[in-house]
């Protein structure tokens, strides 16, 4: 969803602050998204121990 501005001279002080606010939160965003799979992955492997366990 992109958002909409009335004023779009990238001049202005607003325009640059929200310009580097949306550049963090993308970098947050990638940041987390490198978290979930990494729990993925031990969820993954948790539940296939689990199973391997369970058929002992």
């Amino acid at each position: 969803m992109k958002a909409k501005y009335t004023n779009r001279n990238p001049n202005t002080k607003i325009e640059k602050l929200n310009f580097l606010e949306i550049n963090e939160l993308k970098k947050v965003l990638q940041e987390i998204d490198v978290s979930i799979l990494e729990l993925q992955k031990y969820v993954y492997l948790c539940t296939h121990l689990l199973k391997q366990l369970l058929v002992l």
